[in-house]
């Protein structure tokens, strides 16, 4: 396939794959979709100085120190965002351009480091088009790795070379992967020490290379560091091993396929919650330290109900999806000929040692047979390195066995002489990863009603959405929204009102937001808020309480002498604080 050919197939491909969502009005997730939209929008606004002059977690200043803020994936999502002005057909290129420049890049790195000219398209596909890759389309910056690829690239060229102008670029390129996903870097730091040590580079290289390169990772951990360090963040260091407990890769994620739809039949998730599974299997196995990310059991113990032991007999978990680990059997097939095949020694070595980090690092500090779970050597690290906790998430290095593994098959694949068998596997390949049709969330586009046209009459303010809470209740509401991903669309909807709200979540809670649900579960916490957050509007959606749960109802905001009705718009109701 020709270098023009691929330019165009590619990205119609990924088009095609991925049009199913705005032609339905709707998005590839539920969860940190949202949240990466609205961070996008929040950059986008305060770029143009479009109306909103709060912060992106009120009342933290800014959202830089509590997850990873992705600045290129929001530069990739920007020029879509200018053109069409529409966020939903913006992220829906946005999501072709990351899936694409994963195939362009790879088919680069195979084809210069590995002189696999002839069977670099089908490797290129192995990467871009994985059961894992599919698996985790609602968490972009998660397998995107251009930046880890080139940064190979140049190294291979400086290897062969001695130019140091390429020993520059793979610097500034590591470095740089920071701004698009800090895990990645942290994979690609660990690997690029495996290279240096298998290729003999000079000592000095390698310290020119890791300097350049952590002076730039700073700049990206320094917030991180300096909120921890300020009390504006739940610690990094409380986020434990167990932190990690639905989030490794056991044995037979290995084997598992993404189904058709994704997530599961419609209402399997929205009808769970996986902390509260998760809670009840950890206390089971006299686990439980660690509930939420970085909020120990003791903080979050008031605000969590008591677990529904109904949910444990749901069949889809949100985590588990995201394990999906299974490349196929023909690719599987391949690859254990291109393994036997391989006889470049140094890049047979590395390739290996990808494979084995990858492996090492997705299985994290459990390994789980059965029931029992037993510790890796990992356990320590996360239990007693400080900071290294901060990876949550290992099944995420499962990407580093795909390189493996797309190298292994390709190196097979290039001594097939018949064409016909070639595309063949790729078919088969494509057949055994790629989900259809995958599963549609709704997208819920920012209300224009009479509430939104009252608050844009108003200056910045202080606007609490309720129900408010930390995503551990479950909502049956008219839209089948559940908790969790409420908070996100109301974050997002912030960028078009242009007032500050309470709510709002992130990877790792700062501490005033538990403050804000032990007050709201008083039975008049608007007060309360008032002189601590300088709240000044409550709104209120009906359909979105649930008697089982909340403590406040429609009568008791319309009853209270410190609330008055602004602004009532079908089952809305927008309340000013007195």
């Amino acid at each position: 396939m020709g270098d023009r050919l691929k330019i165009l197939i590619i990205p119609l491909l990924f088009g095609a794959l991925f049009l199913q969502f705005p032609l339905s009005h709707s998005l590839p997730e539920n969860n940190t979709t949202w949240y990466i939209l609205s961070q996008f929008n929040f950059y986008y606004q305060k770029l143009f100085n479009l109306g909103f002059s709060g912060t992106s977690f009120f009342p933290v200043q800014n959202a830089v120190g509590l997850s990873d803020t992705g600045l290129i994936h929001f530069l990739i999502y920007l020029p879509f965002r200018i053109i069409f002005k529409n966020e939903l057909w913006a992220y829906y290129f946005y999501l072709v351009s990351i899936f694409s420049l994963n195939f362009f890049v790879f088919n680069k790195f195979l084809k210069q480091v590995f002189k696999l000219e002839k069977s670099s398209v089908y490797g290129a596909l192995v990467f871009s088009c994985s059961n894992f890759v599919f698996g985790n389309i609602g968490d972009p910056p998660v397998i995107f790795y251009p930046f880890f690829l080139l940064t190979f690239i140049y190294l291979d060229k400086y290897f062969h070379t001695k130019n140091y102008k390429h020993l520059i670029y793979a610097s500034l390129l590591c470095g740089l992967q920071v701004f698009s996903f800090s895990y990645v870097y942290f994979f690609l730091n660990i690997c690029v020490f495996l290279y240096f040590l298998l290729f003999r580079y000079k000592v000095k290289d390698a310290a020119f290379f890791f300097t350049i390169n952590l002076l730039i990772g700073l700049l990206f951990f320094y917030p991180y560091i300096n909120k921890f360090k300020n009390g504006e963040m739940v610690g990094l260091y409380n986020n434990k091993a167990n932190a990690t407990i639905h989030s490794f890769m056991e044995l037979k994620d290995f084997f598992k396929k993404v189904p058709g739809n994704i997530y599961g039949r419609e209402g399997d998730l929205n009808n769970l919650y996986q902390l509260q599974i998760y809670a009840k299997i950890l206390e089971s196995k006299n686990e439980l330290h660690y509930l939420y990310p970085v909020v120990s059991s003791t903080q979050l113990g008031e605000l969590v109900p008591p677990v529904n032991e109904n949910i444990l007999n749901e069949k889809v978990i949100y985590h588990q999806l995201r394990k999906s680990g299974f490349v196929g059997f023909s690719v599987l097939l391949l690859s254990i000929l291109g393994l036997l095949m391989f006889s470049r020694n140094k890049y047979k070595n590395f390739v290996n040692g990808l494979f084995l980090v990858g492996l090492f690092l997705c299985i994290g500090p459990y390994f789980q047979i059965g029931d029992d779970l037993w510790r890796t050597p990992l356990y320590f690290a996360y239990e007693h390195i400080p900071g290294f906790s901060f990876f949550r998430v290992p099944s995420r290095a499962f990407m580093l066995c795909l390189i493996s593994v797309s190298v292994y098959s390709s190196v097979a694949l290039s001594k097939i002489k018949y064409k016909g068998v070639f595309y063949l596997f790729i078919i088969v390949a494509l057949l055994e990863n790629i989900p259809f049709p995958m599963k549609k969330w709704k997208y819920f586009s920012p209300p224009q009603n009479k509430i939104s046209k009252f608050l844009n009459t108003q200056d910045n303010k202080v606007l609490l959405y309720l129900p408010s809470d930390l995503g551990v209740y479950i909502f049956n509401d008219d839209k089948d929204v559940f908790a969790f991903q409420r908070e996100y669309i109301y974050m997002n909807w912030k960028n078009y009102h242009s007032h500050s709200i309470l709510n709002g979540m992130a990877a790792y809670l700062p501490p005033s937001r538990i403050e804000i649900q032990k007050i709201l579960k008083n039975k008049n916490p608007f007060l309360s808020l008032k002189a601590i957050y300088n709240l000044d509007f409550v709104y209120f959606k009906e359909s979105f309480f649930d008697k089982d749960f909340d403590n406040i109802t429609l009568q008791d905001l319309i009853q209270n002498k410190n609330l008055s009705l602004k602004v009532q718009d079908d089952d809305s109701y927008l309340f000013k604080i007195n």
